[in-house]
């Protein structure tokens, strides 16, 4: 992925996410606030793509 088309936001998630999936069949892995989010979030087996579905799978639960 290039991050020439990324804002510096953007880059950080990427980059948080790469580092939790890495890090993710560790017990205690030393994280930032961001990184342990989604780690925490990936072994509980929830999605981290951003985009939010209400019961009928619809965008946003509208």
């Amino acid at each position: 992925m290039s991050f020439d088309k990324l804002d510096r936001t953007t880059q950080y998630i990427v980059n948080a996410k790469t580092r939790a999936s890495a890090l993710l069949h560790e017990k205690e892995p030393k994280l930032t606030a961001l990184e342990k989010a989604l780690w925490l979030k990936l072994k509980r087996g929830q999605h981290t793509s951003g985009l939010k579905r209400g019961r009928s799978g619809d965008r946003f639960g509208a």
